[in-house]
């Protein structure tokens, strides 16, 4: 379960990282509501995140932090700017990817845990369908 988790923490970081480079860099019309958007998106991948490396903690099965962030880092984008439905565009895809590890780890998962990641991904398909709705209006 540990490389699961740790799996798990490595998506929702690198999420974070990219969410917040996105609310800080993006520049469009829809600046306001995009910005603000996207600061929810970042704080909560960080709670999400901090949920899951305490529940590894509490398993007896720390992640490697080092290595999650070192990892995380890399799903970040180096532009100074950020169009907006490339940066919501690319959070989509890794909220689908963010389900479908989710997705793997409920067979091997105590209740506890199936209950922290079903609601991540719970919480995940709400954003996806607010995703597509911005997305679809261009």
């Amino acid at each position: 379960m540990k490389d699961k988790l740790e799996e798990l923490a490595t998506i929702l970081k690198g999420m974070n990282f990219y969410a917040h480079q996105a609310h800080n860099l993006i520049q469009a019309d829809t600046f306001m509501q995009d910005h603000s958007f996207l600061g929810d998106l970042y704080e909560k991948y960080d709670d999400d995140y901090d949920d899951v490396v305490e529940r590894s903690i509490g398993l007896g099965e720390a992640v490697d932090i080092a290595k999650v962030n070192k990892d995380a880092a890399e799903i970040m984008d180096s532009e100074t700017k950020m169009e907006p439905n490339e940066a919501i565009g690319m959070l989509l895809v890794y909220e689908q990817t963010l389900c479908d590890s989710v997705k793997e780890m409920m067979s091997g998962a105590s209740p506890g845990t199936q209950q922290l990641i079903g609601e991540i991904a719970n919480q995940s398909e709400i954003r996806q369908y607010k995703m597509r709705q911005r997305l679809s209006k261009g």
